[in-house]
């Protein structure tokens, strides 16, 4: 019960003190209370993140050497001519006549004819044998000396009417004689003994022909004897044969 009174004591006091606060109240406007803005909450500092290791550096690769400009390329080498043979040594002259220029006493050959000449085409006579030819005698040639024997010569016609084809040379033979071959009134020369020319077809006015490798060209050579034979006269005009035969030079070659 008491406390009840005590209560009711304090609750008028209380009431009396509100009645006397709002007199002294003035009629200002009241402002608005300010807004309380609420403040951020703390950051907290993250913990510290471990640290992972880090890798170790790689060295970039070296760049790549820039290519090489590529040097021009050699141009094609000119096609090389096949290459010729060597031509083959021309022959050693042995012994040579040329019966162009020399003198009547250095001739040595004797030549059918009373009256042989000379002239710019050869030494000259007149025949008409179809077999005739100049005589060497005591020639003394040792055979393995000369293997080889050239003629430059040719024939024509003396007579009038004589046809173009019967001033030539058919065919022309060496004869030859070694010092044993003799035999008291015979005729030096045979058969056995003989070689043809060949005549060159570039040059028909060149004949020539191999002595070695015959068998009886060997010893000493004593006498030598180059008969010509001539083309026959065709029948027609003018009558026998008549010819003029050149020997422009003979020669010995090795």
């Amino acid at each position: 019960m008491r406390m009840r009174v005590l209560l009711g004591a304090v609750l008028a006091l209380l009431s009396g003190l509100c009645v006397s606060c709002s007199g002294n109240i003035t009629s200002e406007p009241t402002s608005p209370p300010e807004k309380t803005v609420p403040s951020a909450p703390a950051a907290t500092e993250p913990a510290p993140a471990v640290a992972e290791p880090k890798p170790a550096p790689v060295e970039p690769a070296p760049a790549a050497a820039a290519p090489k400009p590529e040097a021009p390329a050699d141009p094609a080498p000119a096609p090389v001519a096949a290459a010729k043979p060597p031509k083959p040594a021309a022959p050693k002259v042995v012994r040579e006549w040329d019966m162009t220029s020399l003198p009547a006493d250095k001739q040595e050959w004797k030549f059918p004819g009373l009256t042989p000449q000379q002239t710019a085409k050869g030494l000259w006579y007149g025949t008409e044998s179809l077999k005739s030819g100049p005589v060497l005698e005591n020639a003394a040639i040792e055979a393995s000396t000369a293997g080889l024997i050239q003629i430059e010569a040719h024939a024509t016609g003396t007579r009038k009417g004589l046809a173009p084809e019967a001033h030539r040379i058919a065919a022309i033979y060496l004869y030859w004689a070694r010092t044993g071959d003799y035999e008291e009134g015979e005729w030096p020369f045979a058969d056995a003994r003989r070689i043809a020319f060949t005549q060159d077809k570039a040059q028909p006015g060149r004949w020539s022909a191999k002595l070695a490798g015959h068998k009886d060209w060997n010893e000493e050579i004593s006498d030598l004897h180059i008969r010509y034979e001539l083309a026959p006269r065709e029948s027609g005009k003018g009558k026998g044969n008549g010819f003029s035969v050149f020997t422009k030079s003979i020669a010995l070659l090795k």
